[in-house]
Parts: C-alpha cells; structure tokens; sequence
C-alpha cells in the first residue's frame, strides 16, 4: 500500500473532486471549508507502491454540523489605569480557536450592561485584543464595564465578565 485518495462530490454518483490534502498515508482526513448543514458526498481509493488504483469504495455522505458553542469568557479582567478621564482595562482571551471578538461594553454608575447591547460600546482594536483604553470619560464619574465573547459563527457569550471602578479626580 503506498496511499490513498479521497474523492468529494456533489451527489453518490460524482461527479468525483480529489480533496485538498490526498493522496495521504493516513487513515482520517480532516476537511476543511464545507459549508455547514450541506451535504457531500466522499469514496476512497487505495494505490499500491507501484501505481495500481483499487476500485472506488462506495460512497458515503456527510452533512457538517453548525457550530452553536459560544467561547468561554474572558478571565482576569482588571483596571490597570485610571486617569481624570480614562479607564484601562486588561484581560485574558480564552483561547478557543474560533474566537472572533471581544465585546466591551459601558454603562455609568453601578450596573453593568446586561447583554452585548446594553450601555456605549468600546471599540477594540484589533478585535480580539487584551486590553483597551475607555478615553472621553468624566472625571471622579463611576463606571462599570461588561465583557462578551463572540465566534466566528457569530456564537456570542452572554455571560458577562464585568468590573465596576471611577476615573481619578482631576491632577
């Protein structure tokens, strides 16, 4: 045995696509780019060391699942500066593979904002950043912050990861 070749379709009966990453020697292959809820269909052949091709197995089908798990939420959130009118936050991203973006949210006083909605959005940049600094604020104003996890499915971590704490007094 010197490999094998993995063939996709659109139907049982073809017409048959080598895959992206046969011929391999291994025994499972991992596909990538299929669109979730679409079914396709695959057959295998097995080549010897000297070029013979075995008949195509019978095709089998498979239809990707949507992913519908949101990313852990964040960890060690904390105030890491505060100025008269800025707030610095910092944090740890889980690190689940598809995490898209950090949602960080804002509201004044004691409540933090309740969904990724709620209060003024804090824009980040790069998205999945660990830190921000919140600037344009009041000073000696209080403010709570809420941070939210999202996919690339669009899979949005609704438990909240939230601090509350006031600018500095003016200098």
């Amino acid at each position: 045995l010197a490999d094998y070749q993995l063939f996709q379709g659109p139907s049982a009966s073809g017409p048959w696509t080598e895959t992206a990453g046969s011929p391999t020697t291994n025994t499972h292959l991992t596909i990538d780019g299929l669109t979730n809820a679409t079914s396709y269909w695959f057959t295998i052949t097995a080549r010897d060391t000297t070029g013979n091709t075995s008949t195509q197995a019978d095709p089998v089908t498979a239809t990707p699942l949507a992913d519908t798990t949101p990313p852990a939420p964040v960890t060690n959130l904390q105030v890491t500066e505060r100025t008269a009118d800025s707030i610095t936050l910092a944090w740890t991203n889980p690190a689940d593979p598809d995490l898209d973006r950090i949602i960080v949210r804002r509201t004044t006083g004691n409540t933090p904002p309740a969904d990724p909605a709620d209060g003024t959005a804090v824009p980040l940049d790069p998205a999945t950043a660990t830190s921000v600094t919140d600037t344009g604020l009041d000073k000696t104003t209080r403010y709570s912050y809420a941070l939210f996890t999202r996919d690339t499915q669009g899979n949005t971590n609704h438990t909240a990861v939230t601090i509350t704490t006031t600018t500095a007094p003016a200098a």
